[in-house]
């Protein structure tokens, strides 16, 4: 199974063409390599040449070679990392899956809520609006009772004033009886003619 990414597909294959162009151009340096070898058997004078171009043949050959083990070891990093990247991301889509499930569970318990607490807030507020007929009702008999109460109050409180009055001028009255009348005993006591003694 190939788990590679579209780019990495394309950089592999790209990799790959320059690969075989590099073994392709390899090929034909060695087929340059066998003529010049045979040419050296006969051409020992241009010895010099063709060694040094082998040399440079073989030295690119190894770069080639030692650059191909890099890109592999380089691959093979970055493809480790896209599977641990790969590994987390899966992770995380099934802690995020349990979460949406949760939070969609929690959504349909508050909708619910909801829809309940308006119901009742709507038969609240029906309610509330005939408890405020109700009470402006009770309080315009109310205001009647107490301007009611006020006026008999006020009748109340003459009458009890005429009372009072009426009881402080008795008292005064009888303050000042109570205070003549030893004066008004002593002057019968005093008018009255002294008995003489009879004797027998």
């Amino acid at each position: 199974m190939n788990d590679f990414t579209p780019e990495q597909n394309t950089q592999l294959t790209s990799w790959a063409s320059e690969r075989d162009s590099i073994l392709s151009e390899i090929a034909v340096k060695r087929d340059e390599l066998k003529n010049l070898t045979k040419q050296n058997e006969n051409l020992a004078q241009s010895n010099t040449d063709l060694t040094n171009r082998i040399n440079q043949s073989i030295g690119r050959l190894r770069e080639l070679e030692k650059k191909e083990k890099e890109i592999q070891v380089m691959v093979s990093a970055e493809v480790s990392v896209l599977f641990m990247q790969k590994s987390a991301l899966q992770s995380e889509v099934t802690a995020i899956t349990k979460q949406v499930e949760m939070l969609d569970t929690q959504k349909r318990v508050l909708t619910y809520d909801i829809t309940t607490f308006k119901d009742v807030y709507d038969r609240i507020v029906d309610r509330t609006a005939a408890l405020d007929n109700i009470m402006n009702h009770v309080v315009a008999i109310s205001d009647e009772n107490i301007r009611k109460v006020d006026i008999l109050m006020g009748n109340l409180a003459g009458s009890i004033q005429k009372v009072l009055d009426v009881n402080e001028a008795n008292v005064e009255k009888a303050n000042m009886v109570i205070m003549e009348m030893p004066k008004m005993f002593f002057e019968l006591q005093r008018q009255q003619p002294l008995k003489k003694p009879i004797i027998i």
